[in-house]
This record gives structure tokens, sequence and C-alpha cells, in this order.
């Protein structure tokens, strides 16, 4: 019977290990804000995006402050046809470093 208890206090506590392990990494997906295309328009207008890392339909905006978003855009639409649709000025994307990734692997 001491065997039995035990075991379960080791499993019990090998899941709560596991259980905090997950907790810790899953808030820091959390901390990006989501933000829409309106608005990921009126920030590069007013000068305030350092970066943006296109991921699919998935864009990573990163502002001049550090912070970071994420902007969803249409699958079948490239960033310059989104940009040039909503008429952002060439200048404005000029100054604004645009990584493009392709998605690897089974993803």
């Amino acid at each position: 019977m001491k065997n039995l208890v035990k075991n379960f206090l080791i499993i019990f506590i090998i899941f709560i290990a596991i259980a905090i392990t997950f907790s810790l990494y899953g808030n820091s997906a959390e901390e990006e804000k989501r933000a829409g295309i309106e608005e990921f328009i009126n920030q590069i207008e007013a000068g305030e995006v350092a970066e943006i890392i296109v991921e699919g339909v998935e864009m990573k905006v990163v502002l001049n402050d550090g912070t970071q978003e994420i902007v969803k855009k249409e699958s079948g639409e490239t960033l310059s046809q989104l940009l040039n649709n909503y008429g952002v000025d060439k200048d404005r994307i000029r100054n604004i470093k645009i990584v493009i990734k392709e998605n690897e692997g089974l993803s």
C-alpha cells in the first residue's frame, strides 16, 4: 500500500512540474497584441512602424517603441497589394524593414 501512495505522489509531482512548465511558456504568446488592418495602416502613416514580418496570413508588426502586434491579412493578398489598396504613401514604406518568411516543414 505504501508503494501505491508513493508512486501516486511521484506521478502527481511530475504532472505539476509539466503543468508549470507549459504555463510559463504559454503566457509569452498572449503578450502580443492583435490589431486590425485599419489600425495597422494608421500606424504606418503616422511613422510608428519599424518592422513588418510577414508569415503567411499573419504579419508581426514591430513598432518604434518595441511593442509587437499581430495583424492578419487575406490569404491571397500580398503586403504590397494591401498597402496599395489602402493608398499608403510609398515614402512611408521605404523607412520600414520588411521581412517575408516562407512556411517551412510540416506546417
